[in-house]
């Protein structure tokens, strides 16, 4: 009875040793959303786009999640921030080409991007953004910063 125990405590160890490897996934290129020069007399949005792109070394799932503006602390506006005049303008990031899904964390009725990377693949993922027509901003370069969250 002995040497079956052991046989089998053997067994379980070489099973249990033969585990699958995790995945690892990293952002490994972001594309920033340029919107170039705003006309504040303009009644029509101004729209841009950037990109974020993912490498996974096993077919794995990812979440990736966009934060608050540092200039609003918020997603609804976002803020750029312009510090030399202390001039703001309002603006927002979307996971739809129609921008209407505010990509954030998932909160304050934001969305997240979710999807599925195969094995030694890079996807790629547009970010949409609009700044809205009509704000009165003094000239100058605008600015914010978000963190990106991937997890997987």
């Amino acid at each position: 009875m002995g040497r079956k125990g052991l046989l089998i405590g053997g067994l379980i160890l070489l099973v249990l040793g033969q585990g699958r490897a995790w995945a690892e996934c990293s952002i490994t290129g972001v594309t920033s959303v340029n919107f170039g020069s705003y006309l504040p007399l303009s009644s029509q949005p101004d729209d841009s786009t950037g990109s974020i792109s993912i490498f996974c070394n096993r077919r794995t799932s990812v979440l990736i999640t966009l934060g608050v503006s540092a200039n609003s602390g918020g997603f609804n506006p976002r803020r750029m921030a312009n510090p030399a005049r202390g001039d703001f303008l309002n603006y927002n990031l979307y996971r739809d080409v129609s921008r209407t899904q505010i990509w954030g964390n998932g909160t304050q009725g934001t969305y997240v991007v979710n999807a599925t990377v195969r094995k030694d693949e890079t996807l790629t993922f547009t970010i949409y953004g609009r700044v809205p027509g009509g704000q009165d901003a003094g000239v100058g370069s605008f600015s914010d910063g978000l963190v990106i969250t991937l997890m997987y």
